[in-house]
């Protein structure tokens, strides 16, 4: 079994969205990123609807995480709230296909941006 320490993505064939999947943790195997990390992109789209509102909610949370509730209006902390539900059940249905259990989770990255 092949294990690696950096954080490994989940790429799209057929259409480049914008946004990435990264495994991250101890011992993360490929089946963890490429079944697991597939599966977890898989639920929040199923979700959320489009992949433009993944990326919607996702700003939202990242937001309300740097300035906090009182600066964000009505439709944006529901976008958040949107997302962080959307981001759990993803997780917990993704959860199950890793091989090693361990402290591993999912980050998602936004195309372009560091």
């Amino acid at each position: 079994m092949l294990a690696y320490s950096a954080p490994m993505m989940v790429e799209t064939v057929g259409g480049e969205r914008p946004y990435l999947v990264e495994v991250q943790g101890e011992e993360v195997t490929v089946q963890d990123t490429m079944v697991a990390g597939f599966t977890y992109r898989i639920q929040l789209e199923s979700q959320l609807g489009t992949t433009a509102r993944v990326v919607q909610c996702f700003k939202a949370w990242t937001r309300l995480q740097r300035e906090g509730a009182a600066n964000l209006q009505g439709p944006e902390l529901e976008h958040a709230a949107a997302w962080l539900e959307a981001h759990r059940q993803a997780r917990w249905q993704a959860r199950r296909f890793f091989l090693v259990p361990s402290a591993k989770t999912f980050v998602l990255r936004l195309r372009g941006s560091s």
